[in-house]
């Protein structure tokens, strides 16, 4: 026969065991992809409607994905895209670009994004154009730098991207191979 303190203590590591199979299961839900909204969307481009106004960044997806990349987005749990053909901005849950941005720590005036992309094909990373967009006739032609490199998975997939701004503005950044292309239009520090 056992004894009362061995049950009191069956039931203790059966009530901890319980809770803790209970905040599992609440995490789990919280991100079981219930949530996740809509399949992915896409627009060929976030538009600047003239060079004097303040950049216009805010993000139009559309629904317009071909249903193949749309199946191989999903299972990679990706839902929101910007874009056409091979090249996707995936855009996540915010509302403009400018979210994606910060100051460079130590390098005032600089600013750093981080866009994570997805190239629909093999092969190379395509080509990769961070531009000031002009605000004027006189304006100076400015570039920016990106980097990016495929994960273990390699492509077509999801591909991690970080874009470098040396200086405040409204920028373009551009994807492309020489016969398509896909671009954005970022704010940074304004």
């Amino acid at each position: 026969m056992r004894s009362h303190g061995h049950c009191l203590r069956r039931r203790r590591s059966l009530h901890i065991a319980v809770a803790i199979l209970g905040l599992a299961a609440a995490c789990s839900r919280a991100d079981d992809g219930a949530d996740r909204g809509p399949p992915p969307r896409v627009n060929s481009e976030t538009p600047v409607e003239d060079d004097s106004a303040q950049c216009k960044d805010r993000i139009s997806p559309t629904t317009s994905v071909p249903a193949s990349t749309r199946r191989r987005m999903k299972s990679a749990m990706i839902y929101s895209v910007v874009g056409s053909g091979s090249f996707w901005f995936i855009s996540g849950k915010s509302e403009r670009w400018r979210a994606l941005v910060s100051a460079e720590p130590g390098h005032p005036g600089q600013y750093r994004g981080k866009f994570p992309v997805w190239i629909d094909r093999p092969g190379p990373v395509p080509k990769i154009e961070v531009e000031l967009v002009a605000n004027g006739r006189d304006a100076e032609a400015i570039s920016g730098s990106a980097s990016a490199t495929p994960t273990l998975s390699g492509l077509p997939g999801p591909v991690p991207m970080s874009v470098a701004f040396p200086r405040p503005g409204c920028w373009t950044i551009r994807l492309t191979d020489g016969v398509e292309a896909s671009q954005i239009t970022v704010s940074a520090g304004l």
